[in-house]
C-alpha cells in the first residue's frame, strides 16, 4: 500500500468514527476496541484489503507514526489545566519517572531469565511495553480541559510523560546490542546518562513549555491588538512542528517538546483568564473591550 492510500483510509475511518462519536459513546465497545477490531477485518487475517510492509515502508510509517504520537501528546498537555504545585503533578512525575524505571527493570529482568533473551532486547523489550499502561486507562483520564479531576489529571500527566521517559532506555538497548561487550566503556554509558537522559529530558520539556508559553502569549497579543473575532486553529499546528522539530534538532526528546508546548499553551490561556478576572473588579469597561475578541 502506498502513502497516499493510507492517508486515504486512514482519513475516511476517522470521518466514520466522528461521525459515529454519538452513538460509540452509548455502545458497549470504545473506539479502541473498533480500531482494532477494523484493523482484524481489513488486514492480512480476513479480507487483506489492508497490507502494509513495515520494512519496505519504513521511512513514512515512522515519520506518520511520530505525527500522530507528537499531536495526540500535545493535546494531552492542551487539556491540563492543574497548577503546578497541586499534587496531581507530583503523581504524574512518580509514575512516569520512579515507577517507569522500575516497571523497565521488573520487565528486563523477566525477558532475560524466564524467556532467555539477551539483556540488550529484554531491555528493549522493557522499554517498549513499560509505558502501554495509559493507553489502556485512557478512558478514565482527563477529556476536555474543563476536567480538573486529580486522578484524571495524574494519569494524563504520566501519560506525557512516560514516552518520552521510557526512550532513553530504549536508546540504551540499542547502544548494547550493537557495541561489543569488549567495546562498552564507562564514557559511552556517561554520554548516553547526559545526552539522552539529562539533556534529552530536562531540553525536552523546557523547549516545549517556553514555545508553548509565547505562542499562547503572542497569539493573545495580536488578536487583541488586531481585534481579532476567531482563533487562529493552525496556532496549535504550528506549535506542534516547531516543539516537535526544534527538540529533536537540539537531540532532546521532541515527544516530551510536544506534550510540554501543550502545557505551556494552556498554562497562558489561565495567565489570561486571571488577568481578565482581576479587570473585572477594577475596570469593567475595559474588559467588555478584551471579550469583543
Amino acid at each position: 500500500m502506498t502513502l497516499l492510500g493510507f492517508i486515504a483510509i486512514a482519513g475516511l475511518l476517522f470521518l466514520c468514527m466522528s461521525l459515529a462519536s454519538g452513538w460509540l459513546s452509548r455502545g458497549p465497545f470504545t473506539e479502541f476496541s473498533l480500531y482494532i477490531i477494523i484493523g482484524i477485518i481489513c488486514g492480512p487475517w480476513i479480507f487483506d484489503f489492508i497490507r502494509i510492509d513495515i520494512i519496505d515502508n519504513a521511512s513514512w510509517v515512522v515519520g506518520i507514526t511520530d505525527i500522530a504520537m507528537a499531536a495526540s501528546l500535545f493535546i494531552t498537555g492542551l487539556k491540563l489545566r492543574q497548577p503546578f504545585r497541586k499534587q496531581a503533578w507530583r503523581v504524574g512525575a512518580l509514575l512516569a519517572f520512579p515507577a517507569m524505571l522500575i516497571t523497565v527493570l521488573s520487565m528486563t529482568l523477566i525477558a532475560h531469565y524466564l524467556v532467555g533473551l539477551s539483556w540488550s532486547l529484554s531491555l528493549a523489550f522493557g522499554a517498549i511495553v513499560a509505558p502501554t499502561a495509559p493507553v489502556l486507562a485512557s478512558l478514565i483520564s482527563v477529556n476536555s480541559a474543563r476536567d480538573e479531576d486529580a486522578l484524571r489529571s495524574s494519569l494524563s500527566i504520566e501519560a506525557g510523560l512516560n514516552d518520552g521517559a521510557a526512550l532513553p532506555f530504549l536508546l540504551l538497548a540499542v547502544l548494547l546490542y550493537n557495541t561489543e561487550a569488549n567495546e562498552l566503556s564507562y564514557s559511552l554509558i556517561l554520554n548516553w546518562g547526559i545526552i539522552d537522559v539529562v539533556w534529552a529530558l530536562s531540553a525536552g520539556l523546557l523547549i516545549g513549555y517556553l514555545l508553548g508559553w509565547l505562542f499562547g502569549m503572542l497569539a493573545t497579543y495580536m488578536r487583541h491588538k488586531h481585534q481579532d473575532t476567531a482563533p487562529n486553529d493552525l496556532i496549535a499546528l504550528a506549535l506542534i512542528a516547531l516543539s516537535y522539530s526544534m527538540a529533536e534538532f537540539l537531540d532532546a526528546s521532541g515527544f516530551l517538546s510536544a506534550f510540554a508546548a501543550g502545557v505551556g499553551l494552556r498554562s497562558a490561556e489561565k495567565k489570561l483568564v486571571q488577568r481578565m478576572r482581576l479587570m473585572e473588579q477594577r475596570n469593567p469597561k475595559r474588559l467588555n473591550q478584551l471579550k469583543s475578541w
